[in-house]
């Protein structure tokens, strides 16, 4: 299902262009080669971990805040009619929404990074009226620099450094491989009830601990399936888009009035179907907070008939509680 408010799948959004596109593809990766070339500077470094004061309990340090701080002076200085969305926002920065949104994960993996396991991500997602239309990712790679910028914009393809990526292909049988990597959350059964197929076979499941990093496997085809948590507009902005143009497929859950998960996965478009240029089109992209698949569409369509969120689950206490917290 196509949500309203959405780009046409064969055409840009009214107002943009290829050529307007691919500058601002360029911008993004500028950027997050400069925040993640701090990140890196500082890895193995002594930090100063903190643990934030919300429902998710995460772990932020001064890097965090630095390299959101650098992508945001970037864009202030090249696209001052722009907004950002950040992780590391203060919970009442909600300006007036303009037309483009850049949706940061500073240092999405943060636990990871502060304990010094190489596996995390810089992310900048670009986001017209809520959709995204640019992603550009740095992450720690095997190469002969040490990382790998993953990058792609609408109708563009995805990319790592100048190198185009494709999701896997479908499967010989109907859902995940045996023997293939899938990322699936910790405790997923007590988060979601598993179908009999899913039970029989989810591969090869493995938790990174960073959401953009999983997606950009996916995109690469070494992941066959994502099944994302509990997480923000700034953790799967970038990763959505550079899976959807590497052919892939992506599918959240809808939620019901009083915010709890329901039964029904709808293909994703976009974080906001409403899209006004008022400070409550900001507010409701930060609280945007959902899980998502992605993967070849065989896959996740197999997937999504064989997955229900549970009542009173993990997520789900987790999303009454982030939303109860932005009505106070």
């Amino acid at each position: 299902m196509i949500e309203q408010g959405s780009p046409s799948p064969d055409s840009l959004p009214f107002g943009l262009s290829d050529e307007a596109l691919d500058a601002l593809e360029r911008s993004a990766q500028e950027a997050v080669l400069e925040a993640g070339r701090y990140v890196v500077s500082r890895f193995e470094s002594e930090l100063q971990v903190e643990e934030k004061e919300d429902a998710t309990r995460s772990l932020v340090t001064e890097v965090d805040r630095e390299s959101q701080r650098i992508v945001e002076n970037y864009m202030r200085l090249n696209y001052p009619d722009h907004a950002l969305l950040g992780e590391e926002d203060p919970p009442d920065a909600d300006p007036p929404a303009p037309d483009f949104v850049w949706a940061v994960d500073p240092v999405d993996g943060t636990t990871n990074y502060a304990n010094a396991l190489p596996m995390y991500a810089v992310s900048i997602g670009v986001l017209f009226r809520g959709t995204p239309v640019v992603g550009a990712c740095y992450i720690p790679w095997p190469n002969e620099r040490g990382y790998a910028i993953f990058h792609a914009r609408l109708h563009g393809g995805a990319w790592r450094d100048d190198k185009r990526i494709g999701v896997k292909g479908p499967n010989p049988g109907p859902g995940p491989q045996h023997g293939r990597t899938t990322s699936v959350p910790m405790g997923v059964g007590r988060m979601f009830r598993l179908g009999s197929g899913l039970q029989r076979s989810m591969g090869e499941t493995r938790s990174t601990g960073s959401i953009v990093f999983d997606l950009l496997m996916v995109a690469s085809g070494k992941l066959q399936l994502l099944l994302g948590g509990w997480a923000a507009p700034w953790d799967y902005a970038a990763g959505i888009l550079n899976v959807k143009e590497a052919g892939g497929y992506v599918m959240s859950p809808d939620i019901n009035e009083d915010g709890a998960l329901t039964d029904r996965w709808m293909e994703f478009q976009t974080f906001d179907r409403n899209y006004e240029p008022t400070p409550n089109t900001m507010r409701r992209l930060r609280r945007w907070h959902r899980p998502v698949l992605a993967g070849s569409r065989d896959i996740v369509t197999f997937a999504a008939n064989d997955l229900k969120p549970r009542r009173g689950s993990a997520v789900d206490r987790m999303k009454r509680a982030f939303l109860g917290q932005k009505r106070t």
